[in-house]
Formats: structure tokens, C-alpha cells, sequence
């Protein structure tokens, strides 16, 4: 069962984390020429030198706005001055916030495809959350050849060709957040990350590093028509919360006059 999200838009965010709960929220990344300007002002020299680098204005705004609502959000909080807000990586390539241990504090995990953008919040764990739009893969076969186990393989062979699309990001996502929540990035490798969908999406099988896989709860996330999305968290109890985010609530907190 897909987890489906609330509206915020302008009620209590309740933006209370404890370490029993994690935070979803679901933006798209269209901005108005407004919203764009404020959002580039809270960026940092580094973030705005990085958009400049893309060569196609559409993928230059979205990374703009990705990384301005996640400033955003994180200022809801921690209370955080936007603009003031630091990152760091760690030895493969996750963020996290400046001065904070792996895991530590307020953890957060960011996912972006086409038009839309997934941000997760937890505190004190290993999370991580994917979200793909359904893109026409013509090495589709050849990577499911690669990276999924043989139970995913047969499963994704068996099913209808109308299905296999739905399938392939459904097993993809999953394993994607376990990657992204546990680190190490793609080194993990995702064919170890192996899943079960029936009944329901869950880890059968993981690398020793991430522990055992009745210890993660895996999420499959509604992010609309053609999107796959998935969150892993190491918690068997957590309870998420999934909002779909009001750009014009979010940004009247922090520019009252860039709404609309």
C-alpha cells in the first residue's frame, strides 16, 4: 500500500521530529520568476557556481529550486536562518548538516526527478528516499540483468509487459533509498539490496553493513501518475508523516511578498 500525502498548506507544519517519526514532503520544482529570485538570494556561492554549470535553463531552475526549498525546510526545523545554513559530505558523497555527526541530530535525505523533488526528515537515524519519474530506458533488460537478484529477475520476466515499467522502478526506488539511507553510495552495490513485493515491498536480503532487514522500514511512496518513490528507514516502529508542500505557504513564511 502506497503512503499518500496531506496538504500543507498554511495549518500548523508540525515540524516536531522525534526519533519515532519521519517527515516526507512532496514539491514540485516550477517556480515563478518571483520564487526564483528569492530562492537564489538564500543560496550559497557554491550551490549557485553548481546551477550555472547546467547547460539546459530547465535543469538549471530545478536544481535552483530543490536546493532553496530544502534551505527551506530545514529552517522550519531548526530554526535556522536560511541563507545561514551550512552542509557537509561525508567520504561518500551523503549531506548532512554542518557540525553534525553521520546520523546524528537532525538527518535529512533529498530526491529529485523531472519535476518533482522528495525531502525526508528524521532524527538520530539512517534514512534515505528515491524518487523516479518513469522514463523510457531502452537498457531496461541489460540492467536488470545487472542489478537485480534472481528472484527480482524472474519476478520482473513473468510479469505483463504493460507491468514491467511499474516494476522495474518499484524494485529500483526501494533499493535506491537503502543505498542512499545507508551511505556509501552506489559501492553498496544495489543487486545485494534484494526485495520481495508479494504481498507487500519489503528487504529479504541485505549487505552485512546495513544489518538485518526486519531492522528497516521500507515505504513505498504515491508521488503521482508516473513516479515511483520509495523511503527506507532504520526503525521497525517510526511513523511518517507525508505532506504535499504549498510553495505559497512555504514561501510567505520567509518572503511575504514573492507569493504567487
Amino acid at each position: 500500500m502506497k503512503l499518500q500525502p496531506i496538504r500543507c498548506d498554511g495549518v500548523d507544519a508540525g515540524t516536531q521530529i522525534n526519533e519515532d517519526s519521519v517527515h516526507l514532503w512532496l514539491s514540485d520544482l516550477e517556480l515563478s520568476s518571483t520564487q526564483h529570485e528569492n530562492i537564489w538570494s538564500i543560496l550559497d556561492n557554491s550551490e549557485r557556481d553548481r546551477a550555472l554549470r547546467f547547460h539546459f535553463l530547465e535543469h538549471r531552475e530545478r536544481f535552483v529550486a530543490g536546493r532553496g526549498q530544502l534551505r527551506l525546510l530545514l529552517s522550519l526545523y531548526i530554526g535556522q536562518q536560511p541563507e545561514k545554513i551550512g552542509f557537509e559530505q561525508g567520504k561518500y558523497g551523503k549531506p548532512r548538516l554542518a557540525g553534525t555527526e553521520p546520523g546524528q541530530g537532525l538527518v535529512f535525505n533529498v530526491s529529485h526527478s523531472s519535476n518533482k523533488a522528495l525531502f525526508a526528515f528524521g532524527t538520530n537515524q539512517q534514512l534515505g528516499v528515491d524518487l523516479e519519474f518513469w522514463r523510457r530506458l531502452s537498457n531496461m533488460e541489460v540492467m536488470v540483468d545487472r542489478c537485480f537478484s534472481v528472484k527480482e529477475k524472474s519476478d520482473w520476466l513473468c510479469a505483463e509487459n504493460t507491468r514491467r515499467q511499474s516494476l522495474f522502478f518499484l524494485f529500483w526506488t526501494a533499493k535506491e533509498a537503502m543505498i542512499k539511507a545507508e551511505g556509501r553510495g552506489l559501492s553498496l552495490g544495489v543487486q545485494r539490496c534484494q526485495l520481495s513485493h508479494n504481498p507487500r515491498l519489503r528487504y529479504t536480503s541485505l549487505p552485512a553493513c546495513c544489518g538485518d532487514p526486519v531492522d528497516w522500514k521500507l515505504c513505498q511512496i504515491d508521488c503521482g501518475e508516473r513516479f515511483s518513490g520509495a523511503l527506507a528507514v532504520k526503525s521497525k516502529w517510526c511513523k511518517v508523516i507525508y505532506r504535499e508542500l504549498s510553495k505559497d505557504w512555504l514561501f510567505s513564511l520567509y518572503f511575504p511578498a514573492a507569493v504567487g
